[in-house]
């Protein structure tokens, strides 16, 4: 078998025994660069799926490898980079990224499209979170945590974590009441907890699109751009 025949086999284990959503985000654009007596090296396409893959796949990985090869497999390591054969796994691997069946969260407010800073600057007046749909419980500590929607959590976590790098832009998809707002909050919390100043605007998707169409009808498209380009975090709820 070659490296490619190998890792379709492998994928199509994982396929059979995750969720779509899990095979979809941490497999997509993965695959076995090198085989050589029972060392194997997996190119993944970033570093968060490298680290995820090694914290919470990585002996299944090893185990579908021995399966599917019949050998004993030494050693597996984590390469970030480009893999070939990338278009002929896209066939296998389409689904997109979904956060679902996760605990019922409290329902939420609705956001009232205002830029929000804990300790905002001289140019702009406090604001409680209230005051534009903010609620002060949304944190990644008050999250409830489950294995169907461990994903989504950890997504909003490298979010906030590391801003404009990781996840950048993430979508975050779930029925009602499944704690999408809950997690786009937590962010906000987050990032103004490390930094007071962080400028975050929260709009809903009924107030963007229709300040894009009013802005575009009034002839003021450079201030609605000012406006969405002149933050540090951009938060859309309830598309």
């Amino acid at each position: 078998m070659t490296n490619h025949e190998i890792w379709q086999a492998v994928l199509a284990e994982f396929e059979l025994s995750i969720s779509k959503a899990n095979f979809t985000t941490w497999f997509k654009h993965t695959g076995i660069s090198e085989y050589t007596e029972g060392n194997v090296i997996i190119i993944v396409p970033n570093t968060f799926t490298q680290s995820w893959l090694q914290k919470k796949y990585h002996s299944d990985v090893v185990k579908s490898l021995e399966r599917v090869t019949s050998k004993p497999i030494k050693k597996v390591e984590y390469n970030v980079g480009n893999i070939k054969h990338v278009e002929e796994q896209e066939a296998v691997i389409s689904a997109p990224i979904r956060a679902t069946s996760a605990p019922t969260q409290p329902a939420a407010q609705q956001p009232q499209g205002y830029q929000y800073q804990r300790n905002p600057g001289n140019q702009r007046s406090t604001l409680s979170a209230s005051q534009f749909g903010l609620n002060k419980k949304y944190t990644f500590a008050t999250f409830i945590v489950g294995k169907q929607n461990e994903l989504a959590h950890a997504a909003a976590k490298a979010v906030a974590n590391r801003p404009g790098d990781a996840y950048n832009p993430l979508f975050i998809y779930g029925g009602v009441g499944l704690g999408k707002t809950h997690l786009l909050q937590a962010i906000a919390d987050q990032m103004l907890t490390e930094n007071p100043n962080t400028k975050i605007l929260y709009v809903s998707s009924e107030k963007f699109t229709n300040e894009f169409v009013s802005s575009v009808k009034e002839g003021r498209a450079k201030e609605f751009k000012e406006r969405y380009r002149n933050v540090d975090l951009l938060l859309i709820d309830d598309i």
